[in-house]
């Protein structure tokens, strides 16, 4: 049996035997989230141990931060994340059990959580500059552009939500008030995966219900 805590709510679960996690009625543990795909993951035991692997979701799954491609180990004090929803693994019981799923339970609402990264935004021109993002040790930095200039904008507001409209109008002064979703929507997933080129989750750029936030551990911001 492995225990798993909801960081958002604290609520516990305890799951026995393999465990589908998604928005499809069918999983046992069914999420109620648009950042979660239809079957998202999967935990089970494998050779002895509880482990996890993401099914091919369109937002992907991490382990402590880092994007996982394969089956993962899972420990007590890890932390995964679906997409928008993390859990702590609480507790791990690698002793066979009845071998039942377990019980089929609905949740919702995004990770309150911000991901433990730190992040130094060094302006290096009008509208681009150079991302540094350090975790565990590790540093990686790259040019960019708009995604710069988004990461920034997020980053004065200090992990609070922003609204949709608010952003365009920052990023594209009068032209915002015309440009379509999908503007937005694409330099959000462009932002993300400059994270997840560094093989880091980049959902620590939330988007929900109109409105977006950058919720890391630190970000420090260099004037140009």
């Amino acid at each position: 049996m492995i225990g798993l805590k909801l960081l958002e709510s604290g609520e516990e679960l305890s799951i026995d035997g393999a465990c589908t996690i998604g928005r499809h009625p069918d999983c046992e543990l069914q999420v109620d989230d648009p950042t979660i795909s239809s079957r998202h993951a999967v935990i089970e035991r494998r050779d002895g141990a509880w482990a996890v692997r993401d099914l091919g979701s369109s937002n992907g799954t991490s382990v402590n931060g880092r994007r996982i491609k394969a089956w993962r180990r899972l420990g007590v004090g890890d932390v995964i994340r679906f997409a928008g929803i993390a859990v702590e693994v609480h507790g791990v019981d690698d002793r066979v059990g009845s071998g039942l799923p377990t019980t089929r339970q609905r949740r919702s609402g995004p990770a309150a959580e911000p991901v433990p990264y730190e992040v130094v935004l060094t302006w290096t021109g009008p509208a681009e500059g150079i991302i540094e993002v350090g975790y565990q040790g590790e540093r990686w930095r790259t040019e960019s552009g708009m995604p710069f200039v988004l990461l920034d904008l997020l980053a004065r507001a200090g992990g609070d939500w922003v609204a949709d409209g608010e952003l365009k109008s920052k990023l594209w002064g009068r032209r915002g008030a015309t440009m379509s979703r999908s503007a937005l929507h694409t330099l959000i997933y462009n932002t993300r995966h400059i994270f997840y080129g560094f093989g880091l989750d980049g959902l620590c750029i939330e988007k929900e219900r109109g409105q977006v936030r950058l919720a890391v551990a630190s970000v420090e911001r260099v004037a140009w």
